[in-house]
């Protein structure tokens, strides 16, 4: 299969797959080990390694690795078409590109930065053939070669990294692990390996592929075991999304069906991460689509105008990746309140279900490519460039707080103002898109914005928000009376993933256990919590809305923060004492009010059986209790002494004061234990404390040491520098120098010999060798002396001429010299000193032109022009010569004679001298007129003489054509005024 070009054409001969190769410092190494473990079988593939190299180091790379690899190893040529079974090597100080499988090669844009550029090879690739491409990223320095991964990666290719304990430098295959986006991570004797199991897998159709997902059963259990791996559910994300990450892992891993990599799932540790790895897409930027942000700034400025100095500022990014777009709302802020920064109590939220993007979001560090929408202005003020990456200002990156977070379990953030959620919902089927809306609308503030994707809407929920800008999906929270889709049953505490609620229910022991287990725990009425010894929540089980709501503020997951602040104390000191005793605990009958009505609960605590969670969990049961009818519906006396009533009111007073000292010694005890922790933690940190300084001191040494060298090294590197650069401009002169030498010693008209001041021969070209064999019979060469050649009648001639040229004069002369066959033959002779500055080196430049045809040439027009000049002065009749613009070039002493004028008064005069003035006009028109047709005439008219005297004149005329197309007029003329009479 070939893939096609722009215009739909597959082009000829072409190979099915790329790989293209980065590699730096301790490269070459890695590309042998790579080349000599291919497969004989990868025949239909092109390799192109972009190697970082110095632009002035002549590569030898083809040479190297043609000793290892069993294919073609060329050097890249510009406009080279790829050809199947051959490793193109990149030459310095260039980039290479790939464009209809055609090779580009150009000089790079940016003088600073590693070349070949590994990022701008794969990123034209990712534009190319992604899908029939593998990026390879072996040992090296710096980050080259990680944001072309994700190019390439996020359209469909495929990634090897060299595992980072094998390489020379570990920087490359680190910063390309980084990016989450390796499919293997391999030492390079392995890569071939892999290579063939990729591009020999079934070529099936994608679509076909992911229907057939679509329609297996097992995918369900794909869900349920990733989800019990890493307490990620992706059964709710789109089919067709889901399917095409899936189909990419089957291909991958070379499986035929879904049923064959559940298998695989189930018994291969780490494939639940490596399939989550391959669901996530990451592809972001920084102020990407610069139309929304500009309306969503209008918005912000709205918001904070109505704020107080520091009243909070809330936002939250779901689904932030690497945190480029959290990132740029925090330097919209920064821009918008300007010094009023610091009185406002900013907190952004940004959060993902990928803890490495989250990683990558804190470090802040950034590629060009990621910045290519932000303005120039903002880049200056808020990053530092390092290489070719970008640090972020640390102030920008303390606004935002990253953490893990999924969006579809976790509860959200409350009190926002802000929602910026773009481009993550169209991965959501609709199901899981409704559930989400409505939790966004709970957790703004009124007339909260909430920011969408260009491809995402609100749906069906225009009652929930109004938009502001349809276009760019910014829209405003409506105010609503009832949350009718609103569920937050659904969620799970966010420290734990959801086999924390799994393992409770399941167990692999006897079937009838579990049976029962099942059974008692549906036949359980009243809701329940349950809560790890830190009493953060874990599962909840019922409506416990009457009990607990979430708190405002910082979002928690405590229980003792979301209960009902009247029963606080209560469930605090029942979950204590139950942690403490591991024992079933339950309190009396506790009275609360809500909304204006008084409530009755029971509530228990008590440990869960022992399981393979890692956590000791507690059950805390909520029992609401109908006592007010029972109250009512109670025999009482009509009447009541007034004695009775305060014996009533006196035993209430004494059991609420039982129960609250029950609860005070509680916490005393808890915070004596705490105290003598603390001590003993005091203790340990004060002995730390102490040796922490001792070390300081040391650091603070060699901190100095350091110093101390570094400085010493910076000035030998400074001289080194400024060394280096006189050098490399010699070097540069003496180049220009040699090249200039070389093209004059080429030159093949004249022989060219450069000799020292000894007479010893350094140099000659070709001619030169040739006029001498010719002269003296001998071959010239380099090293010998040059009056060895001379013949003995011109030796004392030669030695005078160079002599002087050794002495800083130039020679100029021309000379016979006879040749060995007799013949006698004309040169030009030239010798020039070349003296350097201080005199040390002496050079003569004897340069022989051979001028014996130029020679006979101009005997033989000197005799032609004499011949010419006798007949045209002989003749009898006038003769006249005027060129194309009527200027008389020459007339002979005939013509003169007749017309009474000298030969000097006409030459370079205009030849209507010969006319009077009122026939001047007539006469320039006519010479045109000839000039112009060139056909020859004669007549007869009448001529006036110098003196005023007319005669008959006879006069021929006919056109004479130079070589240079120059045209002239020749005239002849005879008196015929005899004849006429």
């Amino acid at each position: 299969m070939h893939t096609k070009n722009d215009r739909g054409e597959n082009p000829e001969n072409a190979p099915e797959w790329i790989a293209a190769v980065g590699a730096s410092a301790g490269g070459l190494d890695a590309l042998q080990q790579l080349f000599s473990n291919f497969p004989p079988e990868l025949t239909n593939i092109s390799v192109i390694v972009a190697q970082h190299l110095s632009p002035r180091h002549k590569s030898m790379l083809v040479q190297l690795l043609g000793k290892y690899a069993p294919l073609n190893v060329v050097e890249a040529k510009n406009g080279t078409r790829l050809e199947p079974g051959t490793i193109y090597i990149t030459p310095p100080d260039r980039e290479v590109t790939v464009k209809d499988h055609k090779i580009c090669l150009k000089k790079p844009a940016n003088p600073t930065g590693p070349k070949p550029s590994v990022n701008v090879l794969l990123d034209s690739l990712a534009a190319e053939t992604p899908e029939h491409t593998i990026g390879i990223i072996l040992s090296g320095t710096g980050t080259d070669g990680a944001e072309g991964v994700k190019s390439l990666k996020n359209r469909g290719g495929f990634i090897l990294v060299q595992e980072p304990q094998s390489a020379k430098y570990d920087g490359m295959p680190n910063a390309a692990i980084a990016s989450a986006r390796a499919d293997s991570v391999l030492t390079p004797n392995r890569m071939g390996t892999e290579i063939l199991n990729i591009i020999s897998n079934p070529k099936e159709s994608l679509i076909a592929g992911i229907v057939e997902i679509e329609k297996s059963t097992e995918v369900q259990q794909v869900f349920k075991v990733i989800s019990e791996r890493i307490g990620v559910d992706f059964s709710n994300y789109k089919s067709a999304t889901f399917g095409r990450r899936l189909l990419k892992r089957i291909t991958t891993l070379k499986m035929s069906s879904v049923a064959e990599y559940l298998n695989y799932l189930k018994s291969t540790t780490g494939e639940a991460h490596e399939m989550f790895k391959t669901v996530l897409i990451g592809v972001t930027s920084f102020f990407r689509d610069n139309e929304a942000f500009q309306n969503l700034e209008t918005q912000i400025r709205s918001v904070i105008s109505g704020k107080k100095s520091g009243e909070p500022i809330r936002i939250w990014i779901p689904g932030c990746s690497t945190g480029e777009e959290a990132y740029s709302i925090a330097i919209m802020l920064s821009e918008i309140l300007g010094d009023r920064l610091s009185r406002h109590n900013i907190q952004i939220f940004a959060t993902d279900i990928d803890e490495r993007a989250i990683q990558a979001a804190r470090r802040g560090i950034y590629s060009a490519e990621s910045l290519k929408n932000t303005d120039p202005h903002l880049t200056e003020k808020y990053f530092t460039r390092t290489n070719d990456r970008w640090e972020l200002d640390k102030q920008i990156r303390s606004l935002v707080l990253f953490s893990k977070h999924d969006l579809t379990q976790n509860p959200p953030f409350v009190k926002l103002d802000l929602i910026s959620c773009r481009n993550l919902l169209i991965y959501f089927n609709a199901g899981l898109q409704h559930r989400i809306l409505p939790v966004f609308h709970y957790a703004l503030n009124p007339n909260g914005i909430l920011l969408l994707g260009k491809s995402e809407t609100v749906g069906k929920f225009t009652n929930l928000f109004a938009p502001i800008d349809k276009s760019n999906r910014i829209y405003r929270r409506k105010e609503v009376k009832t949350y009718r889709d609103l569920n937050f049953n659904s969620f799970k505490a966010p420290t734990h993933s959801v086999s924390a609620g799994i393992s409770l229910r399941e167990n692999q022991g006897n079937p009838i256990n579990n049976l029962i287990r099942e059974t008692l725990f549906k036949s359980v009425r009243d809701p329940f919590v349950i809560v790890n010894d830190q009493m953060n929540l874990v599962q909840i089980q019922g409506d416990v809305r009457l009990f607990m709501t979430l708190p405002s503020g910082d979002f928690q997951m405590n229980l003792s923060q979301m209960v009902n602040k009247e029963l606080r104390i209560e469930v605090r000191s029942l979950l204590v004492r139950c942690i403490n005793t591991r024992n079933r605990v339950e309190s009396g009958i506790k009275s609360f009010n809500l909304f204006n009505r008084d409530y009755y609960v029971r509530i228990t605590a008590q440990p869960l059986v022992e399981s393979d969670y890692p956590d000791k969990l507690y059950m805390v049961t909520f029992e609401n209790l109908e006592i007010q009818p029972f109250l009512n519906a109670r025999n009482l006396p009509e009447e009541s002494s007034e004695e009775s009533e305060k014996s009533h009111k006196v035993a209430e007073l004494e059991h609420e004061l039982a129960t609250v000292r029950e609860h005070i010694q509680s916490y005393i005890e808890e915070i004596e234990s705490s105290n003598e922790e603390l001590q003993s933690l005091n203790e340990e940190l004060q002995g730390t404390n102490e040796e922490l300084q001792s070390v300081n001191e040391e650091l603070e040494t060699s901190n100095e040491e350091l110093q101390s060298s570094n400085e010493e090294v910076q000035i030998a590197y400074n001289e080194l520098k400024e060394t280096n650069e006189q050098l490399e401009q010699k070097e540069k002169v003496i180049l220009q120098n040699q090249a200039a030498m070389k093209a004059l010693l080429d030159n093949q008209l004249q022989g060219f010999i450069l000799t020292d001041h000894r007479y010893q021969i350094i140099r000659f070209n070709q001619t030169a060798e040739d006029i001498f064999a010719e002269t003296s019979g001998k071959k010239l060469d380099q090293n010998t002396s040059l009056i060895d050649y001379i013949d003995t009648d011109q030796l004392n001639t030669f030695i005078s001429d160079l002599k002087r040229a050794v002495n800083g004069e130039s020679v100029n002369r021309e000379q016979v010299i006879r040749l060995k066959n007799g013949k006698m033959r004309w040169y030009r002779i030239n010798l020039s000193p070349a003296i350097s500055e201080d005199e040390s080196l002496r050079l003569v430049s004897l340069g022989m032109l051979d001028i014996t045809e130029l020679k006979e040439s101009l005997s033989n027009l000197n005799k032609t022009e004499k011949q010419l000049s006798s007949v045209f002065e002989a003749t009898t009749t006038g003769i006249c010569i005027s060129d194309q613009d009527g200027i008389i070039e020459s007339v002979n002493k005939v013509f003169c004679s007749l017309y009474g004028y000298s030969k000097e008064e006409l030459v370079g005069k205009p030849i209507s001298i010969l006319v009077p003035d009122a026939e001047k006009d007539k006469a320039r028109s006519s010479h045109d007129e000839f000039i112009s047709s060139g056909s020859s005439k004669s007549y007869e008219q009448t001529a006036r003489r110098k003196d005023g005297a007319r005669f008959d004149a006879h006069i021929s005329e006919v056109l004479l054509v130079h070589e240079n197309e120059q045209r002239f007029k020749v005239s002849s003329v005879r008196d015929v005024t005899e004849r006429n009479k």
